[in-house]
């Protein structure tokens, strides 16, 4: 065989193989093919996974974290005459709110869509009192939130909170005044005291806006906690959200540095306690007026000793804002 004959071979089956090869890489393997076909075939571009569901409770999360014991529901019931008047069940995960009118000449009932700041409000009344429900017939009928948890717990907290702002937002975002008018009377009702009465024993602590005391009290749960003194009983003012941050408390004195004495709440000078203001009430008697910044309630509460001993001391007292 001459060497022209044996070259023309060699490059005719080299040629062959190089054919053989890039018609095998062109072939389809499989799955990966089908992102990389043609606009009329499989695939075309990739595709983009799709957007995530949007969730509203991570737009109204409260800095507070109660986990699974988040509010699906937070109902207030207004009564009048032991009727239900007005009912506003607020689902504040979802941003809505249902206000039913059943006393008006109409009833009526409207579905609300909250603004975030609102439901935010929501979530954050309750996180500030889901730990301190009301006990049996200590939150009046006619001044109650129930709340119905995630877990389907159903709780029972005093309207006499950080919810009460949140309700009354509620309400007059239809341009009604009915929160107003219902939930901040200018004075109180003939059949409501303008004060409310504890008995505390050494150890036992007042939750002022559940109108309870605890006993064998932590400060940290408490807005006035009750320690035993060698005379009467002391006061102290509560501490959160650690020990080293007590709340301020104001006990009134004469102008010569003696303890003032009162005969009513009236008598009692509405200042409220600054950043100075860490007394306690030492050797408490009958007629020491303080006012102290509560710790587990809303706002402050202007207090009177009306009786104390060393085994109790009772006082008189109101919410204040």
């Amino acid at each position: 065989m001459n060497r022209k004959l044996l070259a023309f071979l060699v490059l005719t089956a080299a040629i062959l193989l190089a054919v053989v090869f890039l018609i095998g890489r062109s072939k389809y393997k499989g799955p990966q093919g089908a992102a990389t076909g043609g606009a009329g075939g499989c695939g075309g571009e990739a595709v983009d996974s799709p957007d995530s569901a949007v969730v509203f409770a991570s737009d109204v999360v409260s800095d507070t974290s109660a986990g699974d014991e988040a509010p699906a529901q937070v109902i207030y019931r207004q009564l009048v005459d032991g009727k239900e008047c007005v009912s506003v069940t607020v689902e504040p995960l979802d941003r809505i709110a249902t206000v039913d009118d059943l006393c008006g000449t109409e009833p009526a009932t409207r579905v609300i869509d909250l603004d975030k700041a609102t439901a935010a409000a929501v979530l954050d009344g309750y996180y500030q009192l889901h730990m301190q429900p009301c006990g049996e017939g200590q939150c009046p009928p006619g001044e109650r939130v129930e709340v119905l948890t995630v877990k389907e717990e159903k709780l029972v907290l005093p309207y006499q909170s950080p919810l009460r702002d949140s309700i009354d937002a509620i309400l007059k975002s239809q341009g009604t005044q009915e929160g107003a008018a219902a939930t901040q009377p200018e004075e109180p009702a003939a059949d409501k005291p303008a004060s409310s009465k504890l008995t505390l024993s050494p150890e036992q602590g007042a939750v002022f806006a559940n109108v309870a005391a605890l006993p064998a009290a932590s400060p940290m749960k408490v807005d006035l906690i009750c320690y035993a003194s060698s005379k009467t009983v002391d006061l102290q003012a509560g501490a959160g959200p650690t020990m080293a941050n007590q709340k301020h408390l104001k006990l009134f004195r004469t102008p010569g540095g003696t303890v003032a004495k009162f005969g009513s709440l009236a008598e009692i000078p509405p200042d409220l306690p600054g950043p100075d203001d860490r007394d306690m009430v030492h050797h408490a008697a009958p007629g020491n007026g303080f006012v102290v910044e509560n710790n587990v309630s809303p706002g402050y509460t202007r207090v009177l000793v009306k009786e104390a001993s060393q085994d109790k001391v009772v006082i008189e007292y109101e919410l204040v804002k």
